[in-house]
């Protein structure tokens, strides 16, 4: 085999090859390391641009979870206050009832009519309190936004005032009798607000199970595009370290075949 002198192109050659091993043992080195297959750009420009799409998607999704889970605690806030709401026009319209028995006299229609009235107050100081976040919930209206469509909640006033009790009494038999169709239609009210609130928080929970199983989806194919096969990754790496541990011996032998045919020049 002829040897040449300077600049040798099978020493160029070997160089350039046990370079481009070494380039590619240290891309798999940094592969096995992060666990992932794609760490710039230029190691799958295409798929990085997929896998930020992804990424993307999946971010402003859990969001939209969080979103839609906030709003679902502020239906249990809300619900559970309307129960409690609830309970007080049951009791009112007992109240009535009992006030406009014709055997109930006028001294007991008097104690009636006290607990009527404080009821009617706990009624406006449960609607009053009853807040999320700090916003109070009775008379609000919520917007939560989910995959693009705008969901309202709205919670329906509570007060004794929006329930048409205000000026309801039981003190005389008449007035029992006309607080008695304000009490039910109070607490029809209020159950119709319920069932509103359930509806809403059924489609909510409807969208979070779609979301998270879009986000499963998405967290998937991500990870198949982004995330570096162990295996793969280490076999392609063992065999560029034989490649360059190769490339290193054989620039060693032409180095010394080199240096030999200088030496005979020489004498």
């Amino acid at each position: 085999m002829a040897i040449s002198i300077g600049n040798n192109p099978q020493t160029g050659s070997t160089i350039n090859q046990f370079n481009k091993s070494l380039k590619e043992r240290d891309k798999y080195s940094e592969q096995l390391s992060t666990g992932k297959r794609i760490n710039k750009a230029s190691d799958d420009a295409a798929g990085l641009q997929i896998v930020s799409k992804l990424e993307l998607e999946d971010a402003v999704s859990r969001q939209e979870t969080r979103n839609i889970k906030d709003t679902s605690s502020l239906i249990s806030v809300s619900e559970s206050s309307l129960e409690t709401s609830s309970d007080i026009t049951t009791r009112l319209s007992e109240l009535a009832m009992q006030s406009a028995n014709g055997a109930t006299s006028d001294t007991q229609r008097a104690s009636i009519d006290q607990e009527f009235q404080a009821l009617k107050s706990e009624l406006d100081r449960t609607a009053n309190s009853t807040s999320f976040n700090g916003n109070q919930l009775s008379g609000s209206t919520t917007n939560v936004s989910v995959q693009g469509t705008n969901i309202a909640v709205s919670v329906a006033s509570s007060s004794s005032s929006s329930l048409g009790l205000s000026s309801s009494s039981v003190a005389s038999q008449s007035a029992a009798l006309t607080a008695l169709d304000d009490a039910k239609r109070a607490t029809e009210t209020i159950s119709s607000s319920r069932a509103d609130l359930g509806a809403v928080d059924s489609r909510l929970s409807t969208s979070l199970s779609g979301l998270e199983t879009s986000i499963s989806a998405n967290a998937e194919a991500a990870s198949q595009i982004r995330d570096v096969d162990y295996a793969s990754a280490f076999a392609e790496r063992t065999s560029r370290d034989i490649r360059a541990q190769a490339g290193a011996s054989l620039l060693g032998i032409q180095e010394i075949a080199t240096q030999n045919v200088l030496k005979l020049l020489q004498n």
